[in-house]
């Protein structure tokens, strides 16, 4: 696979694993961040790698969970996205992490979008038992989650 890392991003169906891609790759093209983004997504369907400077970006979609794990061998990474405020998803979505998590020995982060506040991360992340995982709560309406991203990133060379 092109690029020199791999990091694979999973997560449930609708969760925002397109819309964090996108992001990543027009932060680093234009080297500045709107706060306000139009992202016109479908369902993500198969592995759609991304590639951005040295680093592919793999994006498997929600209904292929079954398969998360087969995808995961020969990663750098792992960043999961949860989008906090699709209430009818946040159990699964954390069962599942917890599953991949448990299956794999690479590098593991939750990315939590749309949160209100980092209290309401650290809450969910209690409520569901995973106060060790390492996470990036993304804040409604503010920036500062994409430099995570990238630490996360650089942390796996």
């Amino acid at each position: 696979m092109a690029g020199k890392t791999v990091i694979l991003v999973v997560g449930v169906t609708g969760s925002g694993k397109t819309c964090l891609i996108r992001r990543l790759k027009q932060n680093k093209s234009s080297q500045k961040h709107e706060k306000k983004h139009d992202y016109q997504t479908t369902e993500t369907s198969g592995f759609v790698p991304t590639k951005i400077d040295d680093h592919t970006f793999g994006e498997v979609g929600g209904k292929l969970q079954p398969l998360w794990l087969d995808y995961a061998q020969d990663v750098s990474g792992i960043i999961f996205v949860i989008d906090v405020r699709a209430h009818g998803r946040l159990t699964q979505a954390a069962v599942y992490a917890l599953q991949l998590r448990e299956q794999t020995q690479v590098p593991f982060v939750l990315y939590l979008r749309r949160a209100s506040s980092k209290q309401q991360c650290a809450h969910l992340l209690s409520q569901w038992l995973l106060e060790d995982f390492r996470f990036i709560c993304a804040l409604d309406g503010q920036e500062g989650d994409l430099e995570e991203i990238h630490d996360f990133v650089k942390s796996l060379h």
